[in-house]
């Protein structure tokens, strides 16, 4: 979803390494710099930006403009621990991982996307080729289908014409930009047709477009989705920009709208109306951290990952990876489809109960500790596999507002050490340096093989 409380940069930073913290965000790479006594190296890479306050009404997903309200955790107990059996692991017990849960609001379960090209844009057969994939292939089932997502009909695409402008702006309430689609999707004869609720319109936006829309294209996002309001109804639609190739990434400029693509289209299939009635926007209460750092919807969740843009087995292009609540649930790779590179494995803050936290100025129960500004506290990183891994793997921890954001950390990390293997338990000591209203916290990363996974702990003051 659009992330206003966090707005996230496009541009590649090139962090210096910090004495026992850091790390900045990453949506799709590792990370410049050591972390929490870790090596990871890499760049901070661009990220899809989502759902938030402009064009057809105020957004949700957590913005200080309407708020998001804690929801009851799904498959979690109220103390925290797991309601579920024991699951399927080496190591014995562990805090589960996150869910992504619902506030109600409808998913499409029959989704159309209705592709809005350029005529111009050399990309533009390309990404209508990959859409076209998407709905054949495994993936999007395997990735929408448990939220109660329906297979996805691609409709042909509108080619627009002529030399497209330098700026769009899709800022306001309604913009000129929700006014211009409300205008081709209504009236006597609408020139895109009427205008249908289940219909995803996916603006494929050429290189050198911008658009304007809390931020910009480019600079600030590769993408979002949001809903339209055209008469009586509300439509969902998403953004894809193009923004090129970025130095120091492997991913071609068509791989980065791809991944784009996919993203968007399975946000805006399980959260199709983010104002006005909100689905799969956020996480449960025991992990409303992972929703201060990702925006909480189920592509938001896995963009982090360094491994997170993947081509399928059988595939032509690429994707980007989604949360599975049904794997994260049973204790295996929650990011799908899962590359050929082993077992599942992952390090968990392991918690003795719940914090307080700023919900954006609402107070929220959370898993987390609490750390009074100056002081210290240890957290055990409990380590674990779905199943015996090649050697052991390295851990690196970076603080949640350097790592999201870039900007000042909050706290300081430290590990006693930075590998270990499943059943092992590291100790993690963090200081906090300065108060962190909302969202303040840390990132584990943990990799091995090509293979990188995530887990994420709330701090309070």
């Amino acid at each position: 979803m659009r992330v206003l409380r966090l707005e996230l940069t496009f541009s590649v930073l090139s962090i210096v390494p910090l004495a026992a913290c850091g790390g900045s965000h990453a949506d799709t790479s590792e990370h410049d710099g050591g972390g929490g006594g870790g090596s990871d190296t890499g760049l901070v890479p661009p990220t899809r930006h989502d759902t938030g306050t402009h064009g057809s009404g105020t957004g949700t997903g957590g913005s200080p403009d309407a708020l998001v309200l804690p929801m009851k955790d799904a498959g979690v107990g109220e103390d925290g621990g797991s309601s579920d059996a024991a699951l399927p692991m080496t190591d014995g017990a562990h805090q589960p991982q996150p869910q992504v849960v619902t506030a109600g609001g409808l998913v499409l379960t029959a989704p159309k996307v209705q592709p809005i090209v350029y005529a111009s844009d050399p990309l533009a057969p390309d990404v209508e080729a990959m859409i076209q994939e998407l709905a054949s292939t495994a993936t999007w089932a395997a990735t929408t289908s448990e939220y109660g997502v329906g297979p996805l009909t691609v409709l042909p695409a509108i080619s627009i014409a002529g030399t497209p402008p330098a700026t769009l702006n899709d800022n306001g309430s309604p913009s000129p930009f929700t006014m211009n689609l409300a205008a081709q999707l209504s009236g006597a004869s609408p020139a895109w047709g009427a205008a249908d609720p289940s219909t995803i319109y996916a603006f494929l936006l050429p290189s050198g477009t911008n658009i304007e829309s809390d931020g910009s294209c480019c600079t600030d996002y590769l993408g979002y989705h949001d809903e339209a309001v055209v008469g009586a109804v509300s439509v969902p639609y998403a953004i894809m920009c193009n923004c090129g190739v970025v130095t120091g990434y492997p991913l071609t400029a068509l791989q980065w709208v791809t991944t784009t693509v996919s993203h968007e289209l399975q946000e805006a299939a399980t959260d199709p109306f983010p104002n006005s009635n909100p689905a799969y926007v956020q996480t449960d209460n025991n992990d409303l951290v992972w929703t201060f750092a990702t925006g909480g919807e189920i592509a938001d969740m896995c963009e982090f990952n360094s491994d997170s843009n993947y081509i399928p087995s059988g595939a032509t292009y690429m994707v980007q990876r989604s949360w599975s609540n049904a794997a994260a649930l049973a204790g295996t790779n929650p990011c799908l489809p899962v590359p050929p590179t082993g077992p599942f494995f992952n390090s968990m803050p392991v918690f003795s109960g719940l914090v307080t936290a700023d919900f954006y100025g609402e107070p929220a129960q959370t898993r987390g500790v609490q750390v009074p500004v100056g002081a210290s506290a240890t957290v055990d990183l409990q380590l674990y596999s779905q199943a015996a891994t090649s050697g052991p793997w390295t851990v690196s921890v970076y603080d949640l507002n350097y790592y999201t954001t870039g900007g000042p950390a909050a706290n300081e990390v430290t590990l006693n050490q930075t590998t270990g293997t499943s059943g092992d338990v590291l100790q993690l000591t963090v200081k906090a340096l300065s108060a962190a209203p909302n969202g303040g916290g840390f990132v584990v990363l943990s990799t091995l093989n090509g293979q990188q996974n995530i887990s994420m702990g709330a701090v309070t003051n």
